[in-house]
């Protein structure tokens, strides 16, 4: 399992935020968040090398544990970046593993 490196985009849709995040090798996922279930939801692949063309996800139970890692990753990195961009500074979050 890869980082996530960067969070690439974000869009909000009726009910659900939407994102596209990079890992460290150079894969893109996008990931959908719904608020009313608190679900994500992986939507779709890239490949590293890939244009912008994205694999359709079907939903499987099974993803749901890495996808909900991924997008908190993703999340904290970008809250760490957008505090420390504003002068916020906070110590780095200790990671177990």
């Amino acid at each position: 399992m890869s980082p996530v490196a960067a969070v690439v985009g974000q869009r909000d849709e009726a009910g659900a935020s939407q994102f596209e995040v990079r890992v460290l090798d150079g894969r893109h996922f996008v990931l959908r968040y719904r608020v009313e279930f608190e679900e994500w939801e992986l939507v779709a692949i890239r490949g590293r090398g890939q244009k912008r063309q994205f694999t359709r996800v079907v939903a499987n139970p099974l993803l749901m544990p890495l996808l909900k890692a991924l997008c908190r990753k993703g999340l904290e990195m970008a809250r760490d970046t957008l505090s420390t961009s504003s002068g916020n500074a906070r110590p780095p979050r200790a990671t177990a593993g």
